[in-house]
């Protein structure tokens, strides 16, 4: 096979044009065509004649050392000579038909590969017989060899274009001038079932007319098919000699849908936008030459003119529209002052490229921070001028409930203590600084008898407990330690830059702590006390494992009789 069928071989139809198609369609052919000029002479053309003695000796009449790349006598003259040179896969089924013959006389015909002296293998035709004497006893074997690599080479490459063809994914059809399926593959069985019809049979009027104009103006024609719940774009294209069309069909079912869904979500967008109150403004913008330096960072000579706003945009500033007419610059002075870069250098792109605007942004507003969006869209004026349409939003909410969401994702909502995913973040950090010299230690630990509590009185009183417990282990340790609760009554405490040695007496000192606390509920006092699982971070284990191994540590404490520290 060549390099260039190899590679069609292995490619996905949907990098294919249908130009490449029908280029590939009409290779096919002409690849066709080859092969039977290939076999032709290759049928009335004989290379090489050998005789063998069916011992060892083999002569060759003709150049087999030149054919296959060699000196001249350097192939062996012998049977084992000649059947080394044969191709592993094809050496045990030569054999045996020789074998074969030599019994009964059946016709010897094989097609084998013969390997060169570069290494490449030539495809020869090996035809034989056996002579025998007067008793029918064989004496010697005469055999005819014929190269047909060129043909075998031919074959493999319409064999390559057809699979290509017939296991594309997508609709590969050929119709006739006046309309006839003349081609359609595996993927078009939906169209052919939508037609109506079968290869030999004839396409729908509408693709007949269309195959026909395709032909008439020698250009392609592109139409939308739907059948099975998917969509296809087709592409025709005319082959004027000998007069046919090529159909390649590309699967668009996804193209369509993502369409209608963004028409969906455009239209309810607009309806979002036109039916909620939203600060409305209109301003234009001087010609960059008449700006003066940082003309975005003060109020005093602002680079616009604010020529409209509504009474929503006035609501959500505070301020009434005399204001506006008056200073139309004051909005410069009202943004925050770590905010004031952004919003200029995104003014300064906006209007330098023409881009939409779009800017979020803290304004100070009596003493409050207000956080707003702005959006607006330019339309440039012929005296270098740029008007902006535009819409103000108050997303102080949206910020506020982002910020809250935020802190959610990695606290647990009852202590306030970081919860679990935080944990394994930040022992992500702790191992890799752990890989550089830096040493950490991890406290992993369980409540001891703490289900007593809640079983007796109440999850709500268990509750208060264990934020008492969070309290007790904050007391007790530096403010760099972190503390965590990883679920129920499970915590751990991260020791950053704190070895396993260093860190068994805080371990101590914090199982000390709470069972030297009376936990006193409803008149009833709980003895309660930690068991602690101690685990060095020295940058060998992986998160999961060191986890893992502490939390097996833990059990081992509670087993061995809780209240106590074990050292994983």
């Amino acid at each position: 096979m060549s390099t260039e069928s190899k590679s069609r071989a292995g490619t996905s139809g949907a990098d294919f044009s249908a130009s490449e198609i029908t280029r590939l369609m009409a290779e096919l052919e002409q690849e066709g065509v080859k092969s039977q000029r290939y076999r032709l002479a290759a049928e009335s053309a004989t290379n090489l004649i050998y005789e063998w003695d069916l011992g060892s000796r083999v002569e060759w009449l003709g150049q087999v050392d030149e054919l296959l790349g060699y000196q001249p006598n350097e192939i062996p003259r012998t049977w084992e000579g000649y059947t080394s040179l044969l191709h592993s896969e094809d050496r045990e089924r030569v054999l045996a038909a020789v074998e074969k013959q030599l019994k009964s006389d059946e016709p010897y015909s094989v097609e084998c590969r013969v390997k060169r002296k570069d290494g490449d293998y030539l495809y020869w035709q090996d035809q034989g017989t056996v002579v025998r004497d007067e008793s029918g006893k064989p004496v010697k074997w005469v055999g005819a060899i014929s190269d047909i690599t060129k043909r075998k080479r031919a074959e493999l490459k319409i064999a390559s274009l057809a699979k290509f063809l017939s296991e594309n994914p997508y609709p590969v059809l050929r119709l006739s001038r006046d309309g006839i399926v003349m081609y359609a593959n595996a993927a078009s069985g939906t169209i052919m079932d939508k037609w109506g019809c079968a290869v030999g049979g004839t396409a729908p009027p509408f693709w007949r007319d269309l195959a026909a104009q395709a032909l008439a103006n020698k250009k392609n024609e592109t139409e939308d098919i739907e059948c099975d719940g998917k969509v296809y774009s087709m592409v025709v294209t005319p082959v004027p000699e000998p007069g046919y069309v090529n159909l390649y069909g590309l699967d668009i079912t996804a193209r369509k849908q993502a369409e209608a869904l963004f028409q969906q979500e455009r239209e309810s967008f607009l309806d979002l936008i036109n039916n909620q109150p939203a600060g409305i403004y209109r301003l234009r913008v001087f010609p960059r030459e008449q700006w003066r330096k940082d003309a975005w960072d003060s109020s005093e000579f602002p680079p616009y003119a604010l020529e409209m706003v509504n009474d929503r945009f006035c609501e959500i500033l505070g301020i009434n529209r005399q204001l506006f007419e008056s200073n139309p610059g004051f909005l410069i002075d009202l943004i925050h002052t770590e905010d004031k870069a952004e919003f200029a250098r995104k003014n300064e792109e906006a209007n330098t490229k023409l881009i939409p605007f779009q800017w979020e942004g803290r304004l100070i507003i009596g003493g409050k921070i207000l956080w707003v969006h702005f959006e607006s869209l330019p339309r440039p004026a012929a005296n270098g001028e740029v008007l902006w349409m535009g819409i103000l939003y108050d997303i102080t909410e949206r910020k506020r409930l982002a910020e809250k969401l935020e802190y959610s994702a990695v606290h647990d909502a009852l202590t306030g203590l970081l919860n679990r995913h935080s944990l394994e973040e930040m022992l992500n950090r702790s191992i890799a600084r752990a890989k550089r010299g830096v040493v950490s230690s991890l406290l992993y630990m369980d409540f001891d008898n703490f289900k007593e509590v809640n079983d007796t009185v109440g999850h709500t009183a268990g509750d208060n407990v264990l934020n008492t417990l969070s309290n007790i282990l904050k007391a007790e340790l530096r403010t760099e330690d972190v503390i965590f609760r990883v679920g129920g009554d499970e915590f751990a405490v991260l020791l950053e830059g704190t070895d396993g040695e260093k860190s068994q007496p805080v371990a101590e000192r914090l199982r000390v702590a709470v069972e030297a606390h009376p936990f006193e509920l409803e008149r009833r006092v709980f003895h309660l006390s930690l068991s602690i699982g101690l685990i060095e971070i020295d940058g060998t284990l992986e998160t999961g494992v060191l986890l893992s191994q502490a939390d097996a540590a833990m059990y081992r404490a509670k087993e061995q009789g809780k209240n106590r520290v074990i050292m994983a």
